[in-house]
């Protein structure tokens, strides 16, 4: 990095500008002449980055790593700028999790549940819904069957 570039980002004098590096280059757009495009993974609408640097005004997308949002969070990482880490309970190598929302790729580690594999399962098992379910369902089959069979004998 140059004198002049240093000037800009301390200083933030406009005068103090290499030829050619334009300060006032239209959204999406930074450089010399304003020929190179930011960073589509720059966050918002319009993409906007520093006319001269190229590193992006909003921070970036999620799942990308500033300055200029053209890296991919690393794995263990996910969120704007990569500063959430994945849960400790995903499954898999790494902990990896889904750069965008931290859901687990490869599930959860026995004895936690949820998308981000933070819930604690309560006896420490992570069971499938039916699991939970089947055997009420049987219990209150029952109880029918029962209150029908002595309605029956009753009424005989």
């Amino acid at each position: 990095m140059d004198c002049f570039a240093v000037a800009i980002i301390l200083l933030n004098i406009c005068t103090v500008v290499p030829f050619g590096i334009s300060t006032d280059c239209r959204p999406g757009t930074y450089g010399i002449d304003c020929r190179k495009t930011c960073s589509p993974h720059c966050a918002g609408p319009d993409n906007a980055c520093h006319s001269t640097l190229g590193t992006c005004d909003k921070g970036c997308d999620p799942g990308y790593r500033p300055p200029r949002c053209t890296s991919e969070c690393i794995p263990g990482t996910y969120g704007r700028e990569c500063k959430n880490l994945c849960s400790l309970h995903c499954g898999g190598a790494n902990n990896a999790c889904d750069v965008n929302n931290g859901s687990c790729l490869a599930g959860c580690d026995d004895g936690y549940e949820g998308v981000r594999c933070n819930d604690k399962t309560s006896d420490g098992l992570a069971l499938p819904w039916w699991v939970l379910i089947v055997p009420s369902i049987a219990f209150v089959i029952g109880m029918l069957i029962c209150g029908i069979w002595k309605w029956y004998r009753r009424n005989q």
